[in-house]
């Protein structure tokens, strides 16, 4: 269940700074190298983390999708009260 919730958040926070990039830049390949970025440190993140075992001989990951949820949305929600995302045109 952690896991859902946690991807679903990161999802939803980083399509919106995703959708923020592009419509402050109008160029589809800054999302793009953005989304290529995050996928690449997290993929390099659960390598590591995964390496490192629980007491009870699994990995626990649910500490780990809480932190990086929690930064995904201090830092990308403000967006949604930006210029952009307030203006009327869209183009």
């Amino acid at each position: 269940m952690q896991v859902i919730l946690g991807r679903l958040i990161s999802t939803t926070t980083l399509g919106i700074f995703i959708a923020y990039a592009y419509m402050r830049t109008n160029n589809v390949w800054l999302p793009v190298i953005i989304h290529f970025l995050h996928n690449t440190i997290v993929m390099l993140s659960l390598m590591n983390f995964a390496s490192m075992e629980a007491p009870n001989g699994g990995v626990e990951y649910w500490h780990i999708i809480f932190v990086y949820v929690l930064i995904l949305m201090v830092f990308f929600t403000p967006l949604l009260f930006s210029k952009v995302f307030r203006s009327k045109n869209v183009k």
